[in-house]
């Protein structure tokens, strides 16, 4: 009892005192508290100004870019549901396409990705080995089609941490992207070596297959799906013909 009240008075002198005299600790320490309080814009703001004080701080750069990203996509996510309620009760106005201008109107909060890659940058520029933030970095790139650049981040994961499987299924589809098919099939078949249950990293090896015309390849994998039950059997069998 007497460690929390020492605690709450520590935080309440902190956040007592003039800005201009906190440290960067103390920075960290309301930030940390913000999040554990549920308050998204104080963290940033204090994160933002420990940065200040120690704009190298690799940790704190990666941290920052985390929230940022997870308030993007939590925005994103709920800016398509509203979207989708709001066609729902008006189905006289035509449906627009799904872009990020036009979720906007329903609370995406765009800017935000832009800063999590701003802040994902520093913190591997300040920590190279930084896999976490170069896998969020890569999985930009893919988002933005600028595949080449993608691979790069992914291989460096690879080399960094070469025991998070998830990585090599991303590989493979930024080649797939890249139209590198023989270097997708290779990535995803190690992907599916060291997951043999990811059902998307077989789809995705169709898809490679379907480009090099290997039908039959295609058909073992869809085969391999349908036994499965994955909705990805239905995506790979209409696929082939587009």
């Amino acid at each position: 009892m007497l460690i929390i009240i020492s605690l709450c008075l520590i935080s309440c002198e902190r956040r007592s005192r003039p800005k201009d005299t906190l440290t960067f600790d103390d920075y960290i320490d309301m930030a940390q508290n913000s999040l554990r309080e549920g308050d998204m814009d104080k963290a940033i703001d204090y994160y933002n100004r420990a940065l200040i004080i120690k704009p190298k701080d690799a940790a704190t750069q990666y941290t920052l870019g985390e929230i940022y990203y997870r308030e993007w996509s939590d925005s994103l996510e709920a800016s398509q549901r509203k979207q989708l309620h709001h066609l729902f009760n008006n189905p006289q106005e035509s449906q627009p396409k799904e872009n990020m201008k036009e979720l906007q109107k329903y609370g995406l909060k765009t800017e935000y990705e832009g800063l999590a890659y701003s802040h994902f940058k520093e913190a591997i520029e300040y920590d190279p080995a930084n896999w976490r933030a170069r896998l969020f970095i890569a999985g930009s790139y893919m988002t933005n089609k600028q595949y080449q650049e993608a691979i790069k981040e992914y291989k460096k994961v690879i080399e960094l941490n070469p025991e998070y499987i998830s990585v090599y299924g991303s590989l493979g589809r930024a080649y797939l992207g890249a139209g590198s098919y023989d270097l997708a099939v290779e990535s995803l078949n190690k992907a599916i070596q060291l997951d043999p249950n990811n059902d998307y990293d077989y789809y995705s090896l169709g898809m490679a297959y379907r480009n090099l015309n290997k039908g039959d390849k295609v058909y073992d994998v869809m085969m391999k799906l349908k036994a499965m039950k994955s909705p990805y059997y239905d995506e790979l069998r209409l696929g082939i013909f587009q």
